[in-house]
């Protein structure tokens, strides 16, 4: 309401009429704009919070009233709520390969004191799949199940487990972008012997297509490996890491500082340097890293096996950077960072010459070489632009090419849902006019599917645990728990007098009538006496 009001009757219709909607609670907004009203209003002043104080979301959550304003906080709900539901859902890789063994990976939480034994249900495009698993009280374990995708595609992911009381959380829902083979472009000085180690190793692996390319001419790139770069084509390469495409890059003599700094954002003015020495070797700097997670067993070797002879100056890389491999004296050989952008595109700095290396001569190299093209490649155009927040409206531009009044968009259960034009100069763009529930959906035309979106029930929410009494007093104010609603309801809108006083009107008819027919039997009875006159 714009004010505060006395119509109780509005308000209550009102609230009878508002229906439940998938967004989330602005509890800073809400108590904001009753302070608002409040400042304006006359004599005593309280605001009167009715909620079920669900500990996520108001543990941390500062009400900030002014002291004028006396606040009571009415608890509404049980304390304890066991709920079971997953937090999460994910493919390993993100990106697989058509025809390759991947994993889904679900998340799921136990909120009870209890141990709980649930099954996840997983629908992958056309494969159905089920794994059991146990929970600890108050704690989260994964079901991870084998899938295999037959062609590429965005496919739809879902996964379910047993609806319970809170079943807002048992079902969850992902996008797979399946790729077909690793498309990897290898750029370089023709007779740059990095460059062709790269390519021919590339070439050797299974589920990737290498191949070699002029500097500024990788479109479709999934990774790019670029050998001896002198810090020119920056706008290409730019454009690259902002479409989400990894880079490797190895610097050349001299490279320009300014060329680092612009495009990735490094610190210094030294141009890099060369460095030669009769041998320096290898060391591991990240063992937990997944890319030696192959290795771990011996079976393929060491990948730190090689020694070099030339090595450039390391720059001062940004924060977060990992250094991989490190030479015995602590330098950097191959260091992971992400690009500088809203993409966070991964590259890797390879300060590896293979023209004054053993290495390429070892047998580590290769299969080390594809676990490193495997993280650049999982870390590649991994963007969630088809993933909407609850609460928010679903979107898609049809284009010029698509009619938007032929556009429908369905969920999960082939339900269609409202759309309209965002706005009267942009048809093209549609928009849901209400924010859509937690599911599945996909923008159909002509009977083909346009796009996909899935929208997530909030992590956050499932942990239905409620702040006790003693923290809410903490907060400051009165608190009324369930016993003593009632009793405030009376404080604040009085007692209904009424049928008291109708009771009592009825009650004083009724000895009336009594009292009447008493005293008027007693008149009759009483004899006349001579010489008087009665009227009737």
């Amino acid at each position: 309401l714009p004010e505060p009001g006395p119509n109780l009757d509005f308000l209550r219709q009102a609230l009878r009429q508002a229906s439940v909607q998938a967004e989330a609670g602005d509890l800073a907004g809400a108590v904001a704009l009753a302070v608002k009203q409040l400042a304006a209003a006359e004599g005593d002043r309280e605001l009167v919070i009715c909620s079920d104080f669900q500990a996520t979301a108001w543990r941390a959550f500062d009400a900030a009233v002014p002291p004028s304003i006396r606040v009571t906080r009415v608890t509404a709900g049980a304390g304890e709520a066991p709920n079971t539901g997953l937090a999460g859902l994910a493919l390993e890789p993100a990106r697989p390969v058509a025809g390759q063994d991947a994993r889904l990976v679900c998340r799921v939480r136990n909120f009870s004191g209890e141990p709980r034994r649930v099954t996840v249900f997983a629908e992958a495009g056309e494969s159905r799949l089920s794994q059991a698993v146990e929970i600890a009280p108050w704690s989260e374990t994964l079901a991870i199940m084998p899938v295999k995708f037959p062609a590429e595609g965005l496919v739809p992911l879902k996964a379910t487990l047993t609806e319970d009381r809170f079943p807002g959380d048992d079902a969850r829902f992902a996008l797979a972008e399946v790729r077909g083979a690793l498309q990897v472009a290898v750029a370089g000085p023709a007779d740059d012997v990095t460059a062709r180690t790269w390519l021919r190793a590339a070439q050797s692996l299974d589920g990737v297509a290498a191949r070699r390319v002029s500097l500024g001419d990788f479109t479709g790139a999934d990774v790019l490996l670029l050998a001896g770069w002198s810090g020119d084509h920056r706008d290409a390469l730019r454009a690259h890491l902002q479409r989400g495409g990894a880079l490797a890059v190895q610097p050349a003599t001299g490279l320009d500082p300014a060329a680092t700094r612009e495009l990735f954002q490094f610190s210094g003015d030294q141009p890099l340097g060369e460095e030669r020495r009769e041998s320096w070797s290898l060391r591991i700097a990240s063992e937990e890293h997944p890319v030696f997670a192959l290795f771990a067993g011996g079976a393929f070797g060491d990948p730190a096996s090689g020694k070099f002879r030339r090595r450039w100056s390391a720059p001062a890389f940004p924060a977060g950077a990992r250094t991989l491999l490190a030479y015995d004296d602590a330098t950097a050989a191959l260091t992971l960072f992400d690009s500088p952008g809203a993409t966070r595109a991964a590259v890797a700095w390879w300060n590896l010459d293979l023209a004054a290396s053993d290495w390429p001569a070892r047998a580590a190299l290769v299969p080390f070489f594809g676990e490193f093209l495997r993280h650049l490649a999982l870390r590649a155009g991994t963007g969630t632009l088809r993933t909407f927040e609850p609460g928010e409206p679903l979107r898609l531009d049809a284009g010029a090419a698509v009619d938007p009044k032929v556009v429908t968009l369905l969920n999960d259960a082939d339900a269609p849902a409202p759309l309209a034009a965002e706005s009267p100069r942009s048809p093209q763009r549609l928009v849901t006019p209400a924010p859509p529930p937690p599911g599945s959906y996909r923008w159909l035309a002509h009977g083909g599917v346009l796009d996909r979106a899935v929208i997530n029930f909030p992590e956050t929410e499932s942990d239905l645990r409620q702040l006790t009494t003693a923290d809410l007093a903490q907060a400051g104010g009165a608190v009324v728990s369930d016993g003593a609603r009632a009793r405030l309801a009376e404080m604040r809108e009085g007692r209904p007098l009424w049928p008291w006083c109708l009771a009592f009107a009825a009650l004083c008819l009724l000895a009336e009538g009594v009292c009447l027919r008493l005293f008027r039997v007693r008149a009759d009875a009483v004899p006349a006496k001579e010489g008087s006159v009665i009227a009737a």
